[in-house]
Order: C-alpha cells, then structure tokens, then sequence
C-alpha cells in the first residue's frame, strides 16, 4: 500500500507452519503441569534464592508477592489481596525467566525481587543484549474484512507485524475481532513512550493501514498497549538475531549455538530462549536440555 511519502510492502505468513494453544496458550502450561507427577505450582508468587547451605548443600529458597502497583491492580484487582510468604530447601534451583531479571532482579510492583543468581551465572546472562518494543492489543466492534490471519509489514515507520488474533482456533469473543500489532524496534527505541501515547498513536496508524489494505474497521471497544523491555536481540553466547521479532524467530540465529542451558557447579541452572534462540520455541528447548542437565548433575537416592 502506499501513502504520500511512504511505500508498505505487507507479507502474509498463509504458509507459515506456526501452532497455538487452544483454547488459549495457557493450555500448553497446564498440559506440561498435568503430566508431572507430585508437582507443587505457586502462581503469582515471586522466588528469591536466600542462599546455600554448607553442610547440606540445599538451596533456601522464598516466595511471596510485593505490593502490585496502580496498572496491575486496574487489569488485576485480585492482586491486592495478601499472599502468603513461605520457603523451602531445595537440592537444585532453575532461573527460567528473563536474562535481565536474572542479573538485576526485578522492580515492576507484585513481582519486585532482588537478583538471585550465583556469580557464574550473572556473568553470562550479562552477556545477553536486548531490544525495545511495544504491543498494542486493539479489539473493533465488527470484523475489519481483512483476509489474511498475520502479516510482516515491512517499510512502516511504526508498524512491523500484525495478527488476528480472533483467528485462532479457539477463540471467540461474541462479534468482536481482535488484533494485536508489534511496533518497530527503531520506533519504540525513538524516545520513552509513555502509554497513552502509544495507544493514541499506533491505533491511528493501524487504521489507516487496515484502511489502506481495503479493510473497514469499526469503532473500537477495548485498546491496551503494552511495553516489552525484554525483547532478546542477542544471545548469551554472542549469537545476533536477524531482523525483528517475530521474523527473528524464524531464523537461526548468526554464527550457530553453544549452548542451550547453563549450570552452576553449585546447583543452579539457567535457560530461555535467550540460550538458544528469539522465540518460545527455543525457551521451551532450552528448559528441555536444563532438565537433563539437572538430572545428570544430581545424584540419585
């Protein structure tokens, strides 16, 4: 599609072989969960690592929640009720989250927790190189009348990707069909948005785009934008990823992989995709290849 002093080339991903969850992604957790045996899950709970023993060897591990702050209590109310603080021992730890938490903790209101992770640890996930972006969830009262199901949109100064999510198998929301549109990484890295920003401005140009690709998009009944600052660009082991994401997803990192996991003699693991790849896929392989680690690192009795 073209504008004045703009020229869009939109690619459809019609013969991209991806899969969902159904009837919603959570499906894929919950399906991992069931088939573990005696598994013990604490949702909404953030973990801080106390230390290790030098008699045992254990782990002390502590969970509980801060207080959420004024965003997540709009999207969560159920967030301001007390949670309870435990901890436990335990005779191996995994870090299976973000490469810039495990370094520097985190301080985004219910999850807010200091760093964890042995020094072995904090010096490779240091080496990981991250990336801007925001997501707009917007939902239209009536279909758009566009056909395709996702596109790459490429030469746009704010807008690199966009999904139908009402598309998914699954999903079904009354009339109602909603998007979700990936920004640039060179647009959100222009300054710091604040989020109404956002919203008003890439809503604006997504109507237009949907205009342009002879769609006809109605008045809108839900707008969210959301900011990822944990976006990985680079992996640990100095691979470089290819484009943004998504696209950087689909492709194998430059100079290969060394490695899919990492361990600590001491008895603590880390993995994400910020090991292997850009993608959930490769978080989900890399969780793969630290259990087998873990299990080869443990002695049985």
């Amino acid at each position: 599609c073209n504008g004045p002093s703009l020229e869009v080339r939109v690619s459809t991903m019609q013969n991209s072989q991806t899969v969902v969850g159904v009837p919603s992604m959570s499906f894929l957790g919950r399906a991992l969960a069931s088939s573990c045996q005696g598994l013990e899950v604490h949702v909404d709970r953030t973990a801080h690592v106390m230390g290790r023993s030098l008699r045992t060897g254990k782990w002390t591990v502590e969970w509980g929640r801060a207080s959420a702050n004024l965003g997540q209590l709009t999207s969560r109310p159920e967030l301001a009720e007390e949670a309870e603080r435990a901890e436990e021992e335990f005779d191996a730890v995994v870090l299976a989250f973000e490469a810039n938490k495990i370094v520097k903790g985190c301080g985004s209101g219910y999850k807010m927790v200091s760093p964890s992770a042995t020094s072995h640890l904090a010096t490779v996930a240091s080496r990981v190189r991250t990336s801007q972006q925001w997501n707009l969830m917007v939902a239209f009262e009536r279909p758009a009348g566009i056909e395709f199901q996702a596109a790459y949109v490429d030469g746009h100064p704010s807008i690199g990707w966009i999904a139908n999510n009402s598309s998914k198998p699954g999903r079904s929301s009354a009339s109602y069909e909603c998007w979700m549109v990936l920004t640039t990484q060179a647009w959100a890295q222009q300054k710091m948005w604040k989020k109404s920003q956002v919203e008003k401005a890439l809503l604006s140009d997504f109507v237009q785009l949907l205009r342009a690709l002879g769609g006809a998009p109605s008045n809108t009944v839900f707008l969210m934008a959301g900011r990822w600052g944990n976006n990985t660009s680079g992996l640990a082991g100095g691979e470089q990823g290819i484009g943004d994401f998504p696209a950087r997803a689909f492709h194998d990192p430059l100079n290969g992989i060394k490695d899919e996991a990492y361990w600590d003699k001491q008895g603590m693991g880390a993995c994400g995709d910020w090991c292997k790849g850009f993608g959930v896929c490769d978080a989900y392989e890399s969780g793969w290849r630290m259990g087998d680690i873990v299990l080869s690192n443990m002695t049985r009795t």
